[in-house]
Protein backbone atom coordinates (compact mmCIF):
# COMPACT_ATOMS: atom_id res chain seq x y z
CA UNK A 1 0.00 0.00 0.00
CA UNK A 2 1.42 3.48 -0.93
CA UNK A 3 0.34 7.15 -1.11
CA UNK A 4 -0.36 8.29 -4.65
CA UNK A 5 -0.16 11.90 -5.83
CA UNK A 6 -3.16 13.83 -4.56
CA UNK A 7 -3.41 11.82 -1.31
CA UNK A 8 -5.03 8.78 -2.89
CA UNK A 9 -4.12 5.29 -1.64
CA UNK A 10 -3.21 2.61 -4.17
CA UNK A 11 -2.93 -1.13 -3.63
CA UNK A 12 -0.11 -3.22 -4.95
CA UNK A 13 -0.86 -6.60 -6.43
CA UNK A 14 0.83 -9.59 -4.82
CA UNK A 15 3.42 -10.97 -7.19
CA UNK A 16 3.39 -14.63 -8.02
CA UNK A 17 6.35 -16.90 -7.48
CA UNK A 18 8.38 -17.78 -10.62
CA UNK A 19 6.55 -21.10 -10.81
CA UNK A 20 3.22 -19.25 -11.15
CA UNK A 21 2.09 -20.20 -7.63
CA UNK A 22 1.77 -18.06 -4.54
CA UNK A 23 4.64 -18.18 -2.03
CA UNK A 24 4.36 -21.02 0.48
CA UNK A 25 1.89 -20.31 3.27
CA UNK A 26 2.38 -22.71 6.22
CA UNK A 27 -1.17 -22.04 7.43
CA UNK A 28 -2.73 -22.84 4.08
CA UNK A 29 -0.38 -25.04 2.07
CA UNK A 30 -3.08 -25.98 -0.44
CA UNK A 31 -3.28 -22.37 -1.64
CA UNK A 32 0.49 -22.37 -2.12
CA UNK A 33 0.37 -24.97 -4.87
CA UNK A 34 0.90 -28.71 -4.89
CA UNK A 35 4.66 -28.56 -5.34
CA UNK A 36 5.19 -26.19 -2.43
CA UNK A 37 2.70 -28.01 -0.24
CA UNK A 38 4.41 -31.36 -0.77
CA UNK A 39 7.77 -29.83 0.17
CA UNK A 40 6.53 -29.97 3.77
CA UNK A 41 5.67 -33.37 5.36
CA UNK A 42 2.16 -34.19 6.47
CA UNK A 43 1.38 -34.83 10.14
CA UNK A 44 1.49 -38.60 9.55
CA UNK A 45 4.79 -38.37 7.68
CA UNK A 46 6.21 -36.18 10.42
CA UNK A 47 5.26 -38.73 13.08
CA UNK A 48 6.99 -41.53 11.16
CA UNK A 49 10.09 -39.39 10.62
CA UNK A 50 10.18 -38.51 14.32
CA UNK A 51 9.83 -42.18 15.27
CA UNK A 52 12.78 -43.20 13.15
CA UNK A 53 14.89 -40.31 14.50
CA UNK A 54 14.45 -41.65 18.04
CA UNK A 55 15.16 -45.24 17.02
CA UNK A 56 18.18 -44.19 14.98
CA UNK A 57 19.60 -42.26 17.92
CA UNK A 58 19.18 -45.22 20.28
CA UNK A 59 20.66 -47.65 17.76
CA UNK A 60 23.57 -45.31 17.00
CA UNK A 61 24.36 -45.04 20.71
CA UNK A 62 24.43 -48.82 21.11
CA UNK A 63 26.50 -49.44 17.97
CA UNK A 64 28.99 -46.72 18.87
CA UNK A 65 29.37 -48.18 22.34
CA UNK A 66 30.00 -51.68 21.01
CA UNK A 67 32.60 -50.41 18.54
CA UNK A 68 34.38 -48.40 21.21
CA UNK A 69 34.34 -51.39 23.55
CA UNK A 70 35.82 -53.62 20.86
CA UNK A 71 38.71 -51.21 20.25
CA UNK A 72 39.33 -50.42 23.92
CA UNK A 73 40.30 -53.71 25.58
CA UNK A 74 41.94 -51.87 28.49
CA UNK A 75 38.48 -50.66 29.55
CA UNK A 76 37.03 -54.16 29.59
CA UNK A 77 36.82 -56.45 32.60
CA UNK A 78 36.26 -60.14 32.10
CA UNK A 79 32.67 -60.89 31.23
CA UNK A 80 30.52 -62.93 33.58
CA UNK A 81 30.06 -66.50 32.40
CA UNK A 82 26.67 -67.05 30.80
CA UNK A 83 25.78 -69.78 33.33
CA UNK A 84 25.86 -67.18 36.10
CA UNK A 85 23.43 -65.04 34.09
CA UNK A 86 21.20 -68.03 33.34
CA UNK A 87 20.85 -68.75 37.06
CA UNK A 88 19.06 -65.41 37.45
CA UNK A 89 16.44 -66.43 34.90
CA UNK A 90 15.06 -69.48 36.69
CA UNK A 91 11.77 -67.73 37.35
CA UNK A 92 8.24 -69.05 37.65
CA UNK A 93 6.20 -67.90 34.65
CA UNK A 94 3.37 -65.44 35.32
CA UNK A 95 -0.11 -66.96 35.91
CA UNK A 96 -1.52 -68.20 32.61
CA UNK A 97 1.94 -68.38 31.02
CA UNK A 98 4.36 -71.24 30.46
CA UNK A 99 8.07 -71.65 29.76
CA UNK A 100 8.49 -71.87 25.98
CA UNK A 101 12.31 -71.82 25.96
CA UNK A 102 14.30 -72.69 29.06
CA UNK A 103 17.14 -70.34 30.08
CA UNK A 104 20.02 -70.47 27.64
CA UNK A 105 23.05 -68.34 26.92
CA UNK A 106 26.51 -67.89 25.44
CA UNK A 107 29.83 -66.16 26.10
CA UNK A 108 32.08 -64.61 23.46
CA UNK A 109 35.58 -63.36 24.26
CA UNK A 110 36.81 -62.16 20.86
CA UNK A 111 36.70 -59.85 19.00
CA UNK A 112 34.18 -58.31 21.44
CA UNK A 113 33.66 -59.60 24.96
CA UNK A 114 30.00 -60.44 25.33
CA UNK A 115 28.01 -62.72 27.60
CA UNK A 116 24.24 -63.14 27.42
CA UNK A 117 21.35 -65.26 28.64
CA UNK A 118 17.63 -65.37 27.92
CA UNK A 119 14.37 -67.11 28.75
CA UNK A 120 11.04 -67.10 26.88
CA UNK A 121 7.46 -67.44 28.15
CA UNK A 122 4.31 -67.79 26.04
CA UNK A 123 0.56 -67.68 26.57
CA UNK A 124 -1.65 -69.03 23.82
CA UNK A 125 -0.54 -68.52 20.26
CA UNK A 126 -0.04 -64.77 20.13
CA UNK A 127 1.46 -63.72 23.48
CA UNK A 128 5.19 -63.86 24.14
CA UNK A 129 7.53 -62.61 26.87
CA UNK A 130 11.32 -62.55 26.77
CA UNK A 131 13.94 -61.66 29.36
CA UNK A 132 17.49 -60.96 28.19
CA UNK A 133 20.55 -60.20 30.28
CA UNK A 134 23.65 -58.97 28.46
CA UNK A 135 27.10 -58.30 29.90
CA UNK A 136 29.23 -55.92 27.84
CA UNK A 137 31.86 -54.39 30.14
CA UNK A 138 33.61 -51.27 28.98
CA UNK A 139 32.37 -47.98 27.59
CA UNK A 140 28.84 -48.90 26.54
CA UNK A 141 26.96 -47.22 29.39
CA UNK A 142 28.62 -43.84 28.89
CA UNK A 143 26.62 -43.77 25.64
CA UNK A 144 23.46 -45.42 26.90
CA UNK A 145 22.84 -42.73 29.50
CA UNK A 146 21.61 -40.46 26.68
CA UNK A 147 19.28 -43.12 25.28
CA UNK A 148 17.78 -43.90 28.70
CA UNK A 149 16.88 -40.24 29.22
CA UNK A 150 14.66 -40.08 26.13
CA UNK A 151 10.99 -39.08 26.41
CA UNK A 152 8.70 -39.30 23.36
CA UNK A 153 5.02 -39.92 22.65
CA UNK A 154 3.11 -40.23 19.39
CA UNK A 155 -0.07 -41.83 18.08
CA UNK A 156 1.94 -44.99 17.43
CA UNK A 157 4.14 -45.41 20.49
CA UNK A 158 5.68 -43.87 23.57
CA UNK A 159 9.15 -43.91 25.09
CA UNK A 160 9.68 -42.86 28.68
CA UNK A 161 12.11 -43.28 31.55
CA UNK A 162 11.36 -45.73 34.38
CA UNK A 163 12.95 -46.71 37.68
CA UNK A 164 12.78 -50.35 38.83
CA UNK A 165 14.53 -51.57 41.98
CA UNK A 166 16.45 -48.33 42.04
CA UNK A 167 17.77 -48.73 38.49
CA UNK A 168 16.83 -46.12 35.89
CA UNK A 169 15.88 -47.38 32.47
CA UNK A 170 13.67 -46.89 29.44
CA UNK A 171 10.18 -48.17 28.65
CA UNK A 172 8.75 -48.42 25.12
CA UNK A 173 5.27 -49.44 24.02
CA UNK A 174 3.85 -49.62 20.47
CA UNK A 175 0.05 -49.37 20.51
CA UNK A 176 -0.83 -50.92 17.15
CA UNK A 177 1.63 -53.82 17.42
CA UNK A 178 0.89 -54.36 21.13
CA UNK A 179 4.60 -54.69 21.79
CA UNK A 180 6.42 -53.40 24.85
CA UNK A 181 9.96 -53.32 26.17
CA UNK A 182 11.82 -52.28 29.32
CA UNK A 183 15.60 -51.80 29.29
CA UNK A 184 17.54 -51.45 32.54
CA UNK A 185 21.29 -50.81 32.80
CA UNK A 186 22.69 -52.42 35.95
CA UNK A 187 26.08 -51.73 37.59
CA UNK A 188 27.29 -49.82 34.52
CA UNK A 189 27.85 -53.02 32.54
CA UNK A 190 24.76 -55.25 32.41
CA UNK A 191 21.75 -54.54 30.20
CA UNK A 192 18.51 -56.21 31.27
CA UNK A 193 15.75 -56.28 28.65
CA UNK A 194 12.21 -57.44 29.38
CA UNK A 195 9.98 -57.38 26.30
CA UNK A 196 6.77 -58.87 25.04
CA UNK A 197 4.21 -59.00 22.25
CA UNK A 198 0.45 -59.39 22.26
CA UNK A 199 0.26 -57.14 25.33
CA UNK A 200 -2.42 -54.56 26.10
CA UNK A 201 -0.01 -52.66 28.36
CA UNK A 202 3.38 -53.01 30.08
CA UNK A 203 2.15 -54.10 33.53
CA UNK A 204 3.38 -57.67 33.12
CA UNK A 205 6.78 -56.40 31.99
CA UNK A 206 7.10 -54.41 35.21
CA UNK A 207 6.04 -57.45 37.23
CA UNK A 208 8.72 -59.62 35.61
CA UNK A 209 11.41 -56.97 36.03
CA UNK A 210 10.49 -56.69 39.71
CA UNK A 211 11.07 -60.45 40.16
CA UNK A 212 14.63 -60.35 38.86
CA UNK A 213 17.38 -60.35 41.48
CA UNK A 214 19.09 -57.22 40.21
CA UNK A 215 21.05 -56.86 43.46
CA UNK A 216 22.73 -60.22 42.84
CA UNK A 217 23.30 -59.29 39.20
CA UNK A 218 25.05 -56.08 40.25
CA UNK A 219 27.25 -58.06 42.66
CA UNK A 220 28.57 -60.14 39.73
CA UNK A 221 30.29 -57.03 38.39
CA UNK A 222 32.71 -57.11 41.33
CA UNK A 223 33.76 -60.72 40.73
Amino acid sequence: MADAPGGRITRRKTSLAPSGKFPYNPFNPVASGKENARSHPTIEEGAVMNKFRWHYLVLSALVSALVLTAWSPRLCAQVVHFKDLMALLNLEPPPGWEVAEKPRGSTTKAPVQLSQAEVVFTSGEDKRLEIHIMDVPGAIFSYMGLAMAMEMESSEEYIKSVTIQGHKGMETYRFKDKEGEIQLPVADRFLVTVKGSGLDNTEILHALAAKLDLKKLASLAAN
